[in-house]
């Protein structure tokens, strides 16, 4: 009995507690705050009003937008 109770218990920490976690409202608002910083700088950068600090943010924020949606919606 012992041994399915570990079982459970690490399949639902390494799997459905983390995915839980991404739905609570500070991590939803974090991720549209950063969509949304994303969104201004590219458009800054199609309408040719950016600088080299704006393109590296748009890579970090590219780089977070993805791994957001590649982890927790994907998986």
């Amino acid at each position: 009995m012992f041994r399915w109770k570990f079982a459970y218990e690490a399949i639902v920490n390494e799997c459905v507690r983390p995915r839980l976690a991404s739905f609570k409202w500070e991590n939803v608002k974090e991720n549209i705050a950063r969509y949304k910083e994303y969104h201004q700088i590219y458009f800054q950068q199609l309408n040719h009003h950016f600088t080299k600090q704006h393109k590296k943010r748009i890579q970090v924020e590219f780089v977070h937008l993805f791994i957001y949606l590649f982890i927790y919606l994907f998986l």
